[in-house]
């Protein structure tokens, strides 16, 4: 069976890819994408090699207080994104 926390990372990526293509393939859309693409290399290297999961701790932190800080504007779109992240790192 597949970790919880994979799945969680895994979604979260999607999701931060779902972000650039709504938001016209921007560049500051890739911000979004990249956490996420950032924080599940993370987890997974603590899952497969029992590393420190600081920076995935980190980048869930960070990416939770920019969506509640950009709540009126690009925050609404982050936060599923903030959540699966929150959520892939609990289950670590």
């Amino acid at each position: 069976m597949t970790k919880p926390a994979f799945l969680f990372a895994t979604a979260a990526v999607a999701w931060g890819a779902g972000c650039f293509v709504v938001l016209g393939a921007a560049p500051a859309a890739l911000l979004p994408l990249t956490v996420a693409a950032l924080a599940w290399w993370s987890l997974h290297r603590t899952c497969a090699t029992g590393a420190s999961a600081r920076p995935a701790t980190a980048l869930a932190t960070l990416t939770a207080a920019f969506t509640v800080i950009s709540a009126a504007s690009i925050g609404v779109l982050l936060a599923p994104l903030a959540l699966l992240l929150g959520l892939a790192r609990a289950t670590v």
